[in-house]
């Protein structure tokens, strides 16, 4: 009718208005993707704690291909670099013509078998029995590499039933921790930064490209701040809260059910749809329903609130915020 065409052109004007404008402020440069520019990147945590195979720890320890129990979250990984190489290929694989030798490469997906005998070969000539970091990086080739690097330090392999409620014991546990010589801050300190992180595929997917993460700690971490001792809490132009520059996060929050109206207590994780990456832990405690999906406002935080954060490397640690 004539009176609701009338009103729908400045409507639509200006919502084109405003998506225009975030693509210009926002966008155009962060979707530039060169991957001769950055590596795709995941963080492994290689422990002999971790161990659960038949053979005795110092035999399974002297194998040449080590078993994947070593290795923390070991298919997770596997998963977390398969999204990764299909991602970023697939804009490869967009620029090139289709035989061409670059959209073969473009092809190329990991295996569980194959980065197996990596993470093993990195491992070969140095000491099994300590734990390592191991950052696994492939680069616009699809030439993988492993640098191992002893990590010492706080770390929870274990998701106790009393992370779905319980915060005083977290906070009691990690105190324990802390005073038997783990030397690092018992709660993190996590500062909300003050300006917006726009989504780009390199706050979707894990990278050596680190600019925006490195931005956000230099306006709000203490400088000389250790990553494990403060953080930074990242929100994208929504106002939507994403992770932190080393973590996924999860808040704690009161929810209804949208059948029954009973309300329970959850811990609440970012969407993927807000700009977050897709950590391994953050896989697997959704797996294992002790954190859920949902949206996290900047308005809702409160100062002082606890949150969980979530890496490869560390596990599980309690956060405080900061605003």
């Amino acid at each position: 009718m004539p009176v609701g065409n009338e009103k729908s052109i400045p409507i639509n004007e200006n919502l084109e208005k405003a998506a225009q404008d975030i693509i210009e402020t926002h966008l155009t440069s962060e979707f530039e993707i060169d991957r001769t520019t950055f590596k795709i990147i995941t963080a492994i945590r290689y422990d002999p704690m971790l161990y659960t195979g038949l053979l005795p720890i110092d035999f399974a320890g002297s194998q040449d291909l080590l078993d994947t129990s070593f290795f923390y979250l070991f298919s997770n990984h596997v998963e977390r670099l398969n999204d990764s190489l299909e991602f970023f290929n697939s804009v490869n694989e967009s620029e090139v013509k289709p035989d061409s030798e670059s959209n073969f490469k473009s092809k190329f997906m990991l295996t569980p078998e194959s980065l197996q005998l990596e993470l093993s070969s990195a491992l070969k000539d140095i000491n099994r029995f300590i734990p390592y970091k191991l950052r696994v990086l492939i680069d616009h080739n699809n030439i993988l590499q492993v640098e191992p690097v002893p990590v010492t330090g706080f770390f929870n392999s274990e998701v106790i039933p009393n992370l779905k409620i319980d915060i005083p014991i977290i906070e009691q546990w990690q105190n324990e921790l802390f005073q038997l010589g783990h030397h690092e801050a018992p709660v993190v300190k996590l500062y909300l930064d003050s300006e917006p992180t726009p989504i780009s595929p390199f706050t979707s997917f894990k990278t050596t490209k680190r600019d925006h993460y490195n931005a956000a700690r230099a306006r709000k971490v203490p400088a000389g701040a250790l990553p494990s001792e403060a953080d930074v809490l990242l929100f994208n132009v929504t106002e939507q809260v994403t992770e932190s520059s080393i973590s996924n996060i999860a808040v704690q929050r009161t929810v209804k059910h949208p059948i029954t109206g009973v309300e329970s207590v959850r811990w609440i994780t970012p969407t993927l749809a807000t700009g977050c990456l897709n950590g391994v832990v953050r896989r697997e405690l959704i797996r294992k329903e002790l954190i859920f999906e949902g949206l996290v406002p900047v308005k809702q935080l409160k100062n002082g609130e606890h949150v969980l954060l979530m890496n490869g490397i560390r596990g599980v640690m309690l956060g405080t915020l900061i605003i």
